[in-house]
């Protein structure tokens, strides 16, 4: 257990100052927005990961759905090269609205 504690960052609550490493994530609907947050065990303080629509709701089960099919025809000995770079652009088109929808600044490639 203590290597994976390693691979994750401690974190030192804003309101109590406990140290702790963030195990559970836990999720909330309001309306159609889901958001993902974890707690300090100390004082229940909340810190939010993201939010999510619909819309990227979907688009994560393609995804997912992507990354299953490329695993079995890997596994067939058969991996496709365009299925590899369609999941890689849903995976870019996914971060990208993602980040506008949590207010992210989005880096301009020039």
């Amino acid at each position: 257990m203590e290597e994976q504690k390693d691979a994750i960052e401690s974190v030192t609550c804003d309101e109590c100052a406990h140290r702790f490493y963030p195990r559970r994530m836990q999720f909330r609907k309001e309306g159609e927005v889901q958001i993902t947050y974890f707690s300090c065990p100390e004082c229940d303080h909340e810190y939010e990961v993201c939010r999510t629509n619909p819309e990227l709701r979907k688009l994560r089960q393609k995804i997912e759905n992507m990354k299953s099919c490329i695993a079995r025809q890997g596994a067939n000995g058969r991996p496709n090269k365009h299925k590899f770079q369609e999941y890689w652009d849903l995976c870019s088109e996914y971060k990208q609205k993602l980040d506008e929808f949590n207010g992210k600044e989005i880096a301009v490639v020039h």
